[in-house]
């Protein structure tokens, strides 16, 4: 029931985009400090378990092991829009980290406890912190 509730208040922002594979992510997703939130089945012990991942571009070189042919033909399009040197400097790296419960608190890291997922979105929204690295 807790994982029903978050899905609803995901759906009032803007940044959510429901169940999304991460090989997906490179085409919606270029520039250090973009980001989303979707939803994920993650494989662990016993039955696949739903999590909420905030996928987040950050410093660090993109990576090359995805680039399928559209995403060459992307990229192609990208640096001919930009500007080569203006396209590579903006790219990055994208982070996919789990937002996590703990005693009815969402968290993506320890220290760090929010009541409510737009408490943890505004929060990391002024201070990316290592989030970004």
């Amino acid at each position: 029931m807790l994982f029903y509730h978050s899905v609803q208040t995901l759906r009032e922002f803007k940044f959510y985009h429901g169940f999304l594979p991460r090989e997906d992510l490179p085409f919606l997703l270029h520039y250090v400090g973009e980001f989303i939130v979707r939803l994920s089945e993650v494989d662990g012990e016993g039955p696949r378990k739903r999590e909420i991942i905030l996928s987040v571009v950050c410093e660090g070189q993109p990576e090359t092991k995805q680039n399928s042919e559209a995403m060459r033909r992307y990229e192609e399009q990208e640096e001919e829009r930009l500007g080569r040197k203006q396209y590579e400097k903006r790219r990055g790296k994208i982070k996919n980290i789990i937002i996590r419960r703990k005693f009815g608190k969402y968290m993506v890291e320890p220290t760090h406890l929010f009541d409510s997922l737009s408490d943890l979105f505004k929060y990391y929204g002024h201070k990316p912190g290592h989030l970004m690295k």
